[in-house]
């Protein structure tokens, strides 16, 4: 694989950066394409790496059906596809719940969308699947968690690859790219997308940022507001990864052998540890114990890291049912 840039496309240059830093996507890919712009141009800027990197590629596109017009946009993306020369799947999927628990919506349709797009990706053996999250979308993201009282990780923005199954990776090579290089690049192709008027809908608070407040941003205080709250984004990531190798070190040392049920810790291990990492080191406990984390609050995680102390709660009770206490030389979890 080459490093110098490949096409005049910066899309195209984006994806080859990204595969680059990231070669275990594989040459086998599931484009994620919902038909609107970013998507499309994704599309298309992944076609024309394919045809020079003899990678193979597939749309997949998933029907919520929570609009009259989602059947229509299926049709055309699979026209698209079909006048493309890409083979496209189509999913439908229905989702049950209020229409009114707007939050509820956003979150269900992706993790549906998210399992149906793996469930095509094992289908076809797509190693990885592909997404047109953009910048914009990135810094959207970073500060939607800003303004939820987010900490480190939710500032770190959007990963470019995480695993999403086993064998499939989530891939998103565009976050590079700003909206307008997106609008640029389809102009250049003549190529048409859809708009999806839930976009424009001030209910969501997505789109109160990205319509309202980043334009604002842009306007009236820094005009590269996006590419300063990015830079935030790469700074966080940098000191997230760092404090969880750390947390994940001092988790080894505290972790009386073997875990069951039942877990003890060496306190004299996690009173020596920062505060901020001592938190970390239980959030690292969680995820390798594949324990529910939705409803832990960083107000959670403190407590946790007080009843290390002498001078903390003998015990507290977590979200999940689990009881931590202070036992002496240990600190126990059970259920």
């Amino acid at each position: 694989m080459s490093s110098p840039p490949l096409h005049a496309d910066p899309l195209v240059d984006a994806i080859n950066a990204s595969r680059l830093r990231h070669p275990h996507v594989g040459d086998r890919w599931l484009i994620a394409v919902s038909g609107g712009p970013d998507s499309m141009a994704l599309l298309r800027a992944a076609q024309t790496y394919s045809r020079l990197h003899h990678c193979e590629i597939a749309c997949g596109h998933v029907d919520h059906q929570l609009r009259p017009e989602s059947g229509s946009d299926s049709r055309w993306v699979e026209e698209q596809c079909r006048e493309l020369g890409i083979p496209c799947q189509l999913e439908r999927i229905e989702l049950p719940f209020a229409q009114e628990q707007l939050t509820a919506i956003e979150e269900q349709a992706r993790n549906a969308r998210y399992a149906a797009l793996v469930r095509m990706a094992q289908q076809t053996q797509a190693t990885a699947i592909v997404t047109g999250h953009t910048a914009d979308d990135n810094a959207e993201t970073v500060l939607h968690h800003l303004f939820r009282g987010s900490g480190l990780r939710g500032l770190s923005g959007i990963t470019e690859v995480r695993s999403l199954a086993s064998g499939v990776s989530l891939w998103r090579p565009l976050l590079s790219i700003r909206r307008e290089e997106i609008v640029d690049s389809l102009a250049r192709l003549q190529q048409p997308s859809l708009v999806d008027q839930s976009n424009t809908s001030a209910a969501f608070t997505r789109n109160r940022l990205r319509n309202e407040l980043i334009p604002w941003l842009e306007r009236e205080l820094n005009p590269r507001s996006v590419e300063a709250v990015l830079r935030i984004a790469e700074q966080a990531s940098d000191w997230q990864a760092w404090i969880e190798t750390e947390a994940q070190r001092c988790l080894a040392a505290a972790l009386i052998e073997p875990v069951t049920e039942v877990v003890r810790l060496r306190r004299e291990v996690l009173t020596a540890a920062h505060p901020a990492l001592l938190r970390e080191c239980f959030v690292r406990l969680w995820v390798r114990l594949d324990w529910p984390r939705q409803s832990m609050t960083a107000e959670h995680w403190k407590r946790l890291a007080e009843v290390c102390q002498d001078d903390g709660p003998p015990a507290v009770h977590m979200p999940g049912g689990r009881d931590v206490r202070r036992r002496g030389a240990m600190v126990v979890i059970e259920p």
